[in-house]
């Protein structure tokens, strides 16, 4: 009976997980999708980066995620 509860348990929390790193993910492509509809000029800067240097690098982070993501099969196009 013990056994059937932990498996029961590992189970609900194996697909909690999943759905976290779903929602994870759902809301990179958001921020991904608000960023581009940002100047790069109005992004901030930070220890001598310029604000174009910043935004670009966080464009790259955000696009690297949601293609991970996309190949996982946790987003689509």
């Amino acid at each position: 009976m013990c056994k059937a509860i932990i498996a029961d348990g590992e189970h609900r929390a194996a697909k909690l997980l999943t759905e976290l790193i779903q929602l994870i993910q759902l809301i990179q492509l958001i921020q991904l999708i608000q960023l581009k509809t940002t100047q790069p000029s109005d992004y901030p800067e930070e220890l001598g980066e310029t604000s174009e240097d910043n935004y670009e690098a966080a464009i790259e982070g955000l696009e690297f995620h949601v293609s991970v993501a996309r190949k996982k099969g946790f987003l689509r196009d």
